[in-house]
């Protein structure tokens, strides 16, 4: 959550309100991180997903979430079950690309 946190904020922000990258940084590793800043490093400067991703770093968190929401209607014994696949393939797949 961390890093997902990270990535929306400082997409979403305007920098000029961020004002030292370090401490804005440690503020939301703090609320979400078991491990504590380091005094004297900068991960931001390493966090690579920031310039490539941007925001959408914070997807990441959503797929996870809506993977197991989906993975929690089967019964892990018959995961191949084709009832649970009939019900999943007309739930989600049959619209294709026809909603927004």
């Amino acid at each position: 959550m961390f890093y997902a946190d990270l990535s929306l904020n400082l997409y979403n922000r305007d920098p000029a309100t961020i004002g030292n990258s370090t401490e804005f940084v440690k503020g939301i590793q703090d609320h979400y991180s078991a491990f504590k800043k380091v005094p004297g490093t900068t991960m931001q400067t390493g966090f690579g997903h920031l310039n490539g991703y941007s925001a959408i770093y914070y997807t990441y968190m959503w797929s996870q979430v809506i993977a197991k929401d989906l993975f929690s209607k089967f019964d892990e014994k018959h995961l191949l079950d084709p009832k649970m696949a009939t019900a999943y393939r007309k739930a989600v797949l049959d619209a294709g690309g026809t909603k927004p």
